[in-house]
């Protein structure tokens, strides 16, 4: 009898979730049209579809008008069900956002981190900023349905250690650890560029495609992350999407990770400063002459921003567009190599990258059409991030709405009973 209701619970729990999936699919939708889709029958839906709609995941919305006869009740995932609070930490700042299902934006907040913060600081700033989001969502009225955190770095997911992330200096650091003994809520880690690509695959740019390449360029170093058959790619120990350390060029710049001349040496916004400073000393005009690398100060370009330098090159600033071009041709080759090895049918760019989008998608598209005629292959869609810079967070969303969507039940009584309130007096 054990077996037979062990047996009967897993089944449900399969069904609720083909009804869940279909709607995220496509909705609003009827009883009628969930039991073909999902090819349950219709008793079972509507048994199935009030057990949702009691807990909350599914709301129904007025009436079919169309066709004769009795009209059906159209339903649609319930966009109040709950709330997330996704971060992403990066080598020199702290992004937080509070998001509902749709995904809509609740609250968010960035702290930038100076280069002197240790681990435990940079973790309790974390906490603190998950304490704000809770207590934004409880004001919201919704219910806490877990957190994420991307990282930029090496992360085993099921447990949230922090193997290696060379560009923060941080090796086996037990983030799931010290967060699970703050927070009891459903806790989900991984890298960061993992969870774009998931973002822009759920809700973003991606939708409906399974093969794909996220990139993204940061201050210091090169996030990617990789899909295919509509699955993240990990590989056997996790570094599937390490793209930025393939070795671009031997006797290249040392990168952080102590290897000489990997892909992020070539295309970091550090990078695109070095490339300013090298045109400016070639002769080209400039109106950033003595900012940041130009004046070989600092990697971070010493004030100097990416979106400054982006500015220029609007302004048709010689070197600004010389820099841009390089880079742009440095992400066009790499990206290249790793569509014969990737087989994509879309390439994401995203983050800051999407600033000087006119500067790089073009050489990008030309190198991909490029090497897929001579392969005789179909080019890829080589399109911008969605979400922007909110690729990770939302893409962390996404993970704890895919979890909900997978097993809902058994998510649901994980939650404890556990609600924003909670949080909210921290």
């Amino acid at each position: 009898m054990a077996d037979n209701r062990s047996y009967q619970g897993i089944a449900r729990e399969r069904n609720l979730s083909l009804i869940l999936k279909a709607l995220h699919a496509e909705s609003p939708a009827t009883r009628p049209d969930l039991a073909r889709t999902t090819g349950i029958n219709r008793t079972t839906v509507s048994s199935l579809v009030e057990e949702l709609v009691d807990y909350d995941l599914v709301r129904e919305v007025g009436y079919d008008s169309s066709g004769l006869g009795r009209r059906s009740l159209l339903l649609e995932l319930n966009p109040s069900m709950g709330f997330v609070v996704a971060a992403e930490q990066g080598a020199d700042f702290v992004s937080v956002i509070c998001s509902d299902f749709t995904p809509r934006v609740l609250w968010e907040c960035q702290e930038t981190l100076s280069d002197n913060l240790t681990e435990a600081k940079v973790l309790g700033l974390v906490v603190d900023l998950f304490h704000q989001g809770l207590a934004h969502g409880g004001k919201a009225g919704g219910r806490a349905c877990g957190l994420s955190l991307g990282v930029h770095g090496l992360v085993e997911p099921q447990n949230g250690l922090l193997r290696f992330a060379p560009n923060l200096g941080w090796t086996n650091v037990p983030l799931g650890e010290v967060l699970s003994q703050t927070f009891d809520l459903p806790l989900f880690i991984d890298n960061e560029a993992n969870f774009a690509v998931l973002g822009e695959h759920i809700y973003g740019a991606a939708r409906g495609y399974s093969e794909i390449l996220y990139v993204d360029a940061t201050r210091i170093g090169l996030g990617a992350g990789l899909m295919t058959g509509g699955q993240l790619l990990r590989g056997a120990n996790g570094a599937a999407g390490e793209l930025g350390h393939f070795i671009m060029d031997q006797g290249g710049e040392l990168c952080r990770c102590g290897t000489r001349g990997c892909w992020e040496t070539q295309v970091s916004e550090a990078a695109t400063f070095r490339y300013l400073s090298q045109a400016i000393e070639d002769g080209l005009a400039s109106m950033l002459s003595g900012a940041g690398e130009t004046s070989g100060s600092t990697e971070s370009g010493d004030g100097l921003t990416f979106s400054a330098l982006v500015t220029a090159a609007d302004q048709g600033d010689e070197a600004a567009l010389a820099a841009l071009n390089r880079l742009g041709s440095h992400l066009a080759a790499g990206i290249g190599s790793f569509m014969l090895a990737l087989s994509p049918e879309m390439v994401i760019l995203g983050g800051r990258l999407c600033e000087a989008s006119e500067y790089l998608l073009p050489p990008i598209c030309q190198e991909l059409g490029r090497r897929a005629a001579r392969w005789s292959l179909e080019a890829p869609k080589a399109v911008l991030a969605q979400h922007d810079s909110h690729s990770c967070t939302i893409g962390g969303v996404a993970v704890v709405y895919q979890a909900i969507l997978s097993e809902p039940i058994s998510f649901l009584s994980n939650l404890r009973d556990v609600t924003s309130e909670r949080y909210a007096t921290n």
